[in-house]
C-alpha cells in the first residue's frame, strides 16, 4: 500500500573542474548551482548528500567517479519505501562514442569514457534498484536529454490521492540531446529556473507545495523565453513512467518559502557559457584615468602569476598538487576577468 511521503532525500553533484583540461573545459557556477539547490532543499526538510570539486580532494564526496557511484549507490540501499530521492547532477555531459549519454566526473578521462563517465543509464537503474517508489532526477548537462481535471484542490483527499500518494520515476534534463546547456550570470540556466520553481514560483495554483509537474512546466517555461529572449538554442527534455499523480517535491504548507534572492548568485557579469563552448558578453562601465593605471597594472601582474603557474602545471605533478595549481589559475582566471571588464 502506497502511504505519504515519509523522508526526502537529495544527492547533489556539481563539478566546475575537470582533470582532462582541454577535452573538458572548466565551468563556472555547477558549484554555486549546488550549493544553492543543497540550502533550499536543507530548508524545505531534505535530506542531503552533497558532491563537489570545491571540496578537498581527500574528501570521500570529491567527485571522482569511484566517490559518485559509490555515495549514491551508498543512499540508494538507505531510503525507504515511502521515501523521496532526488539526484540532481551540474556539470558536462557527452553522448561520445556509443551515443549513450553520460555525466562527465572530475577524473573522467575522454579516451576511456565507458569506464571513466558515469552513464545516466546507471544512474537511473541504482534509482530504480532503491527501495524509493518517488524518483527524481534532475540533469543540467549538455547533450542528454530525453492533469487537471475539475476537482478542487480544497478538496485534501484530492490532495492527498493525487499528490501525497503519487509515485514514480521522472528525470528532467537541461537540454535536449543535440543541444548545449548554457551558463548565464552565475548559474546554469536549468539550474537558475530550478530554483526559482524549487522556492515556489512554480506553485501557479497557489496550492502551497511544488510537485514534479509544476516544476516541468515552469522550468520548461522559463527556458523557453529565455532562449527567445537570448537567441541561444536550449530546450529542456522530460521523461516520466510509472507515476500515479503528481508527486510534491517541495512543501510549504507548514513552512515560510526561502528567500530565493539570498541563494542566487548575483553578478554585474552578462555571460554565456555552453556546459560546452563559451561565448561572454561584458558590461561596459567608465572608469577615470587613475583608476585605469590601477587595473592595468594589476592585470599585468596577474597575467604574469597565471603564466608562471600555467608552467608548472605543465610540469609532472601528482594529482594533489594539479588540484591546487588547478584552484589557484582558476581564481586567478577569475580576478583577470574582472580587471579586463573594468578595462573596457
Amino acid at each position: 500500500m502506497v502511504e505519504a511521503i515519509e523522508n526526502r532525500w537529495a544527492f547533489l553533484v556539481g563539478i566546475n573542474h575537470y582533470r582532462e583540461r582541454q577535452q573538458f573545459p572548466p565551468l563556472n557556477f555547477c558549484v554555486s548551482d549546488v550549493e544553492a539547490v543543497q540550502t533550499l532543499l536543507q530548508q524545505v526538510g531534505y535530506t542531503t548528500v552533497c558532491l563537489h570539486d570545491g571540496l578537498d580532494y581527500s574528501e570521500p564526496r570529491f567527485p571522482e567517479a569511484k566517490n559518485i557511484r559509490a555515495e549514491l549507490q551508498s543512499l540508494c540501499s538507505k531510503v525507504g519505501p515511502n521515501d523521496l530521492l532526488l539526484v540532481y547532477f551540474a556539470c558536462h555531459g557527452t553522448r561520445q562514442g556509443d551515443g549513450q549519454p553520460r555525466l562527465i566526473a572530475w577524473d573522467t578521462r575522454s579516451i576511456n569514457l565507458d569506464e571513466t563517465a558515469i552513464k545516466v543509464r546507471d544512474v537511473e537503474d541504482w534509482l530504480r534498484a532503491s527501495a524509493a517508489k518517488r524518483l527524481v532526477l534532475l540533469i543540467d548537462a549538455c547533450h542528454i536529454g530525453t492533469g487537471k481535471g475539475g476537482r478542487s484542490l480544497a478538496d485534501q483527499e484530492f490532495v492527498r490521492q493525487v499528490y501525497e500518494l503519487a509515485e514514480g520515476f521522472h528525470l528532467l534534463a537541461a537540454s535536449t540531446d543535440q543541444q548545449q546547456a548554457w551558463e548565464k550570470s552565475g548559474h546554469g540556466v536549468f539550474s537558475y529556473h530550478l530554483l526559482q520553481g524549487l522556492s515556489g514560483a512554480a506553485d501557479l495554483e497557489g496550492k502551497n507545495f511544488v510537485s514534479v509537474n509544476d516544476l516541468k512546466r515552469y522550468v520548461q517555461g522559463g527556458i523557453a523565453r529565455w532562449s527567445v529572449e537570448s537567441g541561444y538554442e536550449q530546450r529542456p527534455a522530460g521523461q516520466s513512467d510509472g507515476d500515479l499523480g503528481d508527486m510534491i517535491l517541495v512543501d510549504y504548507r507548514q513552512r515560510s518559502r526561502p528567500d530565493v534572492s539570498s541563494l542566487l548568485g548575483v553578478t554585474s557579469q552578462v555571460a554565456e557559457v555552453a556546459r560546452g563552448a563559451e561565448k561572454v558578453a561584458a558590461v561596459e562601465r567608465p572608469i577615470s584615468s587613475s583608476q585605469r593605471r590601477f587595473y592595468q597594472n594589476s592585470l599585468t601582474r596577474k597575467q604574469e602569476e597565471l603564466a608562471a603557474l600555467e608552467g608548472q602545471l605543465g610540469a609532472e605533478i601528482n594529482a594533489m598538487d594539479e588540484l591546487k595549481l588547478t584552484r589557484q589559475i582558476e581564481i586567478l582566471l577569475q580576478q583577470i576577468e574582472k580587471l579586463e571588464q573594468q578595462l573596457r
